[in-house]
């Protein structure tokens, strides 16, 4: 039985400011393989519900009627890392930035660090089962990481990824889901996890009543440019 979090955040202990002085925070959330048109190993129609969205709606909820900020959700599928880095750039103010992402949506949370401005940080980086890195490094312009994954199966069924999960993001906090909450999950599941909803809640909400701490760095990361296409056909290759 898994015991799960309050999904409230602890609105007595944050004092209430003006409107037009409550915080900004931006999330943005990056879905995973099978919800993008160029995905072909998945039947796809319209936008189907993904653990991503749902942590989305989610988090609309819970922060609604925060005391001391203004939360902004907006989903995005994996290959729409430019179309987030505009919606970013037309936003008049970010106070905080919090960008999570499952699966190849957690690859897009560092392509997405990486196209930022050198004066834009990130706030926090989730990564939720990211694939296709090989274990990255924590981007110089994020404050925080935190890794979250389950073991390295494909699916319920045991089918393995061939390229892994990312389970050692380096200058992150790795935390093994499975082991945490002693609850047996999937690469497709652990994205509709609504324990780990609440923690990302969490997560969440501490880093809106934190005071800043990082200045902005320029990027030094190495030029990781995707080896999105041969991904996708090592995926397409997979036998279901």
């Amino acid at each position: 039985m898994v015991s799960q979090e309050n999904s409230s955040p602890d609105l007595t202990s944050s004092p209430e400011v003006k409107p037009d002085e409550q915080m900004q925070v931006y999330v943005i959330s990056f879905n995973g393989f099978g919800t993008s048109s160029r995905d072909t190993i998945f039947s796809k129609g319209e936008r189907s519900p993904t653990g991503m969205r749902q942590l989305d709606e989610y988090l609309e909820r819970r922060f609604a009627e925060h005391p001391q900020a203004v939360v902004h959700t907006q989903n995005f599928d994996y290959d729409e890392v430019s179309e987030a880095v505009e919606y970013l750039q037309s936003a008049e103010k970010v106070d905080k930035l919090i960008v999570v992402g499952h699966s190849y949506g957690g690859r897009a949370t560092y392509e997405f660090a990486q196209q930022l401005s050198a004066d834009q940080k990130i706030d926090l980086q989730i990564s939720v089962d990211a694939v296709g890195w090989g274990n990255p490094e924590t981007p110089n312009n994020v404050e925080q990481t935190v890794n979250f994954y389950q073991r390295e199966y494909w699916w319920d069924k045991g089918y393995s990824i061939p390229w892994g999960v990312d389970r050692n993001v380096t200058g992150a906090e790795n935390i093994n889901v499975e082991q945490k909450y002693n609850q047996e999950l999937g690469h497709l599941t652990i994205d509709d996890f609504e324990p780990l909803h609440q923690e990302i809640g969490n997560l969440i909400d501490k880093k809106v009543k934190e005071e800043p701490t990082l200045e902005p760095k320029v990027l030094q990361q190495p030029n990781l440019e995707t080896n999105l296409e041969a991904n996708l056909d090592a995926e397409n290759n997979l036998d279901f």
